[in-house]
């Protein structure tokens, strides 16, 4: 049985990127401290990130979850955004898969 974790970010008003990769029990427990100050938080845009996120220092998801263990290594489950405009202003979705059986089709 595989776990992964699925993440849907909004690059630029509608237009999202999803990022889709195996994670672990012990990393699902690292970041449920960060996935909860997410939903919490009360900003017009939860992720910033990238480019997107260089002009805008309140909502920089840096500056909002980087003193969060375990933030660090969240980012590599964040999509990147537009390869022409990196970056994503909203973290819309976090979803965990679990595959109980997996056929490789090609």
């Amino acid at each position: 049985m595989k776990k992964y974790l699925v993440t849907v970010g909004d690059t630029n008003d509608g237009d999202y990127d999803t990022k889709i990769k195996e994670i672990t029990d012990e990393q699902i427990e690292k970041f449920k401290p960060i996935i909860e100050a997410i939903k919490a938080y009360e900003g017009d845009y939860n992720f910033l990130t990238g480019e997107v996120a260089q002009d805008q220092d309140e909502d920089n998801a840096e500056i909002l979850y980087g003193n969060i263990e375990g933030f660090k290594e969240f980012k590599y489950f964040v999509p990147n955004g537009d390869p022409n405009y990196s970056g994503i202003h909203t973290l819309e979705s976090i979803k965990l898969l679990v595959v109980q059986e997996e056929t490789q089709l090609l």
